[in-house]
């Protein structure tokens, strides 16, 4: 396809703040991993 350009749709913002939440509890996850519980645990 010579001459014709693609252009990506930019990240919805529902997949933005999915990404955000899994780092997040990525982070949290490793907080409290030392009190033996998990994220979901320590959230509920």
């Amino acid at each position: 396809m010579v001459g014709t350009q693609v252009t990506k749709a930019p990240p919805s913002l529902l997949y933005m703040v999915k990404q955000v939440e899994l780092v997040v509890r990525s982070h949290l996850d490793e907080l409290v991993k030392p009190a033996g519980i998990t994220a979901l645990q320590y959230t509920s």
